[in-house]
Formats: structure tokens, C-alpha cells, sequence
């Protein structure tokens, strides 16, 4: 694995909280390498325009590069970054919608390191002495679903 790089989209009616994802991520256990935000310059789904203002504000986060790209739908997350990465980096899909535990990407990484394969996590948090991130990607990695 080469470096750990998070991408991101959102819709205007949650980039307000998308400074905060940005955030929840930063003050993780494991830093990602970067953090890309790909903001369409038009949403045509609600026929409106890119606030460069929001950029600006979103571009003075540590470790963020925003890409004002075409609206790609679901795939906004990742088309704009696929000539950005290298095929040995680990590109975590994150949601706008959703705060990140301190432990959320360093636990993906390891899952993904002592299973060798793909990992995912659910928005569901569960206190530390309840449940082992790790357990559940075992269990997931095992049984081909």
C-alpha cells in the first residue's frame, strides 16, 4: 500500500456538515495522505451552481484537494480521482452525512491489511468493549457474501 486517501462528494443541502466529516476524519488515530473533495460545478438534480465561497472555506482544511468536476451521480466520489491515485493506494468512500470515529480508518486499514481485501464499515458505532471492528471484518472477509 502506497498511501490512504479518502475521497468525498456531497449536495448542497449537506455541505454544512461536510466541514465537519472533513474534521471527524483529521483527528483520527491514522491521518489519511489526503482527503479529496470532488464538488460538482453544477448539480443538475437541483439545477444549481457550485458556491465558491463553500470551496474556498472547504480548501483551507488540512490535508483536503478539491476537484470541481462534472456531476457524475454515485460515481462523483470516484471518477474524478482515478487519475489522482496509483493502483497500490487504499481509497476509503466516505459520506457527507456521517461524523467518523478516531479508530474509523485505522481500523479499515488493518482489516484490510490482516484480511487482504476489500472492508467496509457501517455507520452503526458500538462501544470498543462490545464489539471488535477487526472480528466483523474477519467474519466478512471469511464468508464470501
Amino acid at each position: 500500500m502506497k498511501r490512504v486517501v479518502v475521497t468525498i462528494t456531497s449536495i448542497p443541502s449537506r455541505q454544512t456538515n461536510l466541514v465537519k466529516t472533513i474534521q471527524s476524519i483529521n483527528n483520527g488515530t491514522l491521518k489519511p495522505d489526503c482527503i479529496y473533495v470532488n464538488l460538482p460545478d453544477f448539480y443538475p438534480i437541483f439545477n444549481e451552481k457550485l458556491d465558491l465561497q463553500f470551496v474556498k472555506k472547504i480548501e483551507e482544511l488540512d490535508r483536503v484537494k478539491v476537484n470541481i468536476t462534472k456531476d457524475y451521480g454515485t460515481l462523483t466520489d470516484l471518477i474524478p480521482i482515478l487519475h489522482q491515485t496509483e493502483e497500490r493506494d487504499l481509497v476509503v468512500i466516505v459520506t457527507d452525512n456521517s461524523y467518523y470515529s478516531q479508530y474509523f480508518l485505522e481500523y479499515l486499514v488493518k482489516g484490510y491489511n490482516e484480511f487482504n481485501c476489500a472492508v467496509g464499515f457501517s455507520g452503526i458505532a458500538y462501544p470498543e468493549t462490545t464489539i471488535n471492528l477487526c472480528n466483523c471484518l474477519r467474519y466478512l472477509c471469511s464468508n464470501k457474501h
